[in-house]
């Protein structure tokens, strides 16, 4: 089992995917310097049903997520916030 958080943006027509994959690589930025939290993060901007919950989306089991989203997740060391990724739901 993994236990994972996220911070999900939607593009949509006030959002390009590009937009918010750079906004997602700022907030890393932010993340990883120390200047804020992912969890204080996810909580003001993830745009799913985790944001209450600072991204947190529990422990997941092998296959549970969609391919893409759990191939980085399980190269990731515990801790490690990765790179902006595209998947079919943001």
């Amino acid at each position: 089992q993994t236990l994972a958080r996220h911070i999900l943006l939607r593009p949509s027509a006030q959002l390009s995917p590009q937009a918010a994959a750079d906004q997602l690589a700022r907030w890393r930025q932010q993340i990883t310097s120390g200047q804020a939290t992912f969890e204080d993060l996810a909580r003001a901007h993830s745009q799913d049903g985790s944001a209450p919950q600072g991204g947190d989306l529990g422990w997941a089991v092998p296959g549970q997520f969609v391919p893409e989203f759990e191939q980085v997740m399980n190269a990731l060391a515990p801790g490690q916030v990765s790179e902006p990724l595209q998947s079919r739901f943001g």
